[in-house]
């Protein structure tokens, strides 16, 4: 017998399962880049904010971070963590964000 609360933890299995398969969102990405690149991304001193730049050229600037080809301090260990497809998401994920306001 299926009920309706067995049927919704079904569900909740099943999409759950898909975001996993799928990998992790840009959000989700996003949250560990506060730590250097401040609040949503918006710049904490001397590291450069994520926000007010195109998906297309953040997106650029990881790849070259996963290749090697840029060198950095801890960029390139950070982008070869996450597949191609999770650094589409993060880099959309920031360019979706309005940059701060400057004062």
């Amino acid at each position: 017998v299926v009920t309706a609360t067995s049927l919704g933890g079904l569900l909740a299995v099943g999409c759950m399962s898909t975001a996993l398969a799928e990998g992790l969102s840009g959000q989700s990405i996003g949250l560990t880049c506060a730590v250097c690149h401040g609040d949503q991304g918006r710049g904490n001193g001397s590291v450069p904010p994520l926000t007010g730049r195109s998906a297309d050229d953040l997106y650029a600037t990881l790849m070259t971070c996963k290749s090697g080809a840029k060198p950095g301090t801890v960029m390139g260990r950070h982008a070869k963590a996450y597949s191609d497809a999770e650094l589409r998401a993060v880099a959309e994920y920031f360019a979706s964000i309005p940059p701060a306001a400057t004062k």
